[in-house]
């Protein structure tokens, strides 16, 4: 984990580095909740897959992209629809990632992982980031609570 960690601080400070002097005056636009809930479980595998065959680069690739899932849900995580929506896809794409689930009980299997895995990003154990460093630690306990519902 600390690995980890250390991949994604020094990646982030990177990109930091090069967008800190971006337009501010963008209009944030809402991230689509079925991109953003795909995308979460997209950077998880990905991310495991880089841990067992130890890549690094693979790793700080898999760890923004999940750092970015986590930044769309923390702006939306007060939208009970978004986070419903989030929560489906990111159930939706980790059920049919599957291959040892039968057809049949695919939707069973992604109403309960749905269930589980919003219960787990709302049961108030990841706070409010105020800042880059609590950001990437809230990313960080994302990817934990993900290692204990996917």
């Amino acid at each position: 984990m600390k690995k980890f960690m250390l991949s994604l601080m020094a990646f982030l400070g990177m990109a930091l580095c090069f967008t800190a002097c971006g337009d501010k005056e963008k209009e944030e636009k809402q991230a689509d909740p079925t991109e953003s809930g795909a995308s979460l479980y997209e950077s998880y595998a990905k991310y495991k897959e880089a841990e067992e065959t130890n890549n690094d680069v693979k790793k700080i690739e898999a760890g923004v992209s999940l750092y970015m899932a986590y930044k769309a849900y923390d702006d939306n995580k007060d939208n009970k629809e978004w986070m419903s929506e989030f929560t489906k896809s990111a159930a939706s794409t980790a059920v049919e990632a599957k291959t040892d689930i039968d057809i049949n009980d695919k939707e069973a299997a992604k109403t309960a992982l749905t269930d589980k895995l919003l219960t787990a990003l709302t049961d108030g154990s990841i706070e409010g980031a105020s800042n880059k460093a609590e950001q990437i630690q809230a990313a960080a306990e994302i990817y934990k609570i993900l290692n204990g519902v996917f």
